[in-house]
């Protein structure tokens, strides 16, 4: 999968709509290039007072922003509890991977793993069964 596949797969799984690559609407969200990816966050909608919120934020860098798993583990730990487990097997799985290591060897239950941004988010893919390639 290609980064911004990656992204956009992540940001739609944890609820972000019409998650797409588009530079004019990037540039008017962050006056900074650097990105072209947005979509609408799951916090957009109808707010109590009845006004709507349907606005295009950037996505969030899955890839390279720990702050951003963060987020994706909180909505993993919120919305699929019975993956958690899964999921921290599969980090030492993506780890082992990349070094070419023999995956086998990991058992038992993880709470958390160090480990780079691009690694918890391919783990992530995995688990959810949205990981190509």
């Amino acid at each position: 999968m290609s980064p911004e596949q990656q992204i956009i797969e992540i940001a739609a799984s944890i609820g972000w709509r019409c998650c797409k690559r588009d530079y004019d609407i990037a540039l008017k969200v962050n006056s900074v290039p650097g990105t072209d990816l947005v979509g609408i966050p799951p916090w957009s909608g109808t707010h109590m007072d009845g006004s709507q919120d349907y606005h295009f934020h950037l996505l969030p860098d899955f890839l390279r922003d720990l702050n951003a798993t963060n987020k994706m583990e909180n909505w993993l730990e919120s919305n699929r509890t019975n993956l958690v487990s899964d999921y921290c097997v599969e980090i030492g799985s993506v780890i082992l991977r990349r070094a070419k290591l023999p995956p086998g060897g990991l058992r038992g239950e993880f709470r958390k793993l160090n480990c780079l941004a691009d690694v918890k988010a391919e783990a992530f893919l995995r688990v959810m069964g949205k990981w190509a390639g």
